[in-house]
């Protein structure tokens, strides 16, 4: 820990020092891109999850069946595990 106090200027150059240094581990280490690559992948995933999110909406509200399978849900006729898995396997066929 570095102690600083901003409105004094005191410290703040202790404080850079060690964070550059503490730059200069990671980087030498390979922690600075192994840490960057896990933030890329994490980045990259989310992208992709929102895009397929949003086509599977378009999909599943497009079908006319949907609104019927929400009413059976709703009237208790049918559980909504097995209208996830019939909308699933049609999205599969689509393959």
């Amino acid at each position: 820990m570095v102690k600083t106090v901003a409105t004094e200027d005191t410290g703040t150059g202790d404080l850079v020092e060690k964070l550059h240094s503490h730059r200069e581990y990671l980087t030498q280490s390979g922690k600075f891109l192994e840490r960057r690559r896990e933030r890329v992948k994490t980045e990259i995933r989310k992208m992709v999850e929102e895009r397929i999110g949003a086509q599977v909406k378009r999909f599943i509200e497009g079908r006319s069946s949907f609104n019927a399978m929400v009413e059976e849900v709703v009237a208790r006729k049918k559980d909504p595990y097995a209208c996830a898995r019939e909308l699933t396997e049609s999205l599969k066929r689509l393959r």
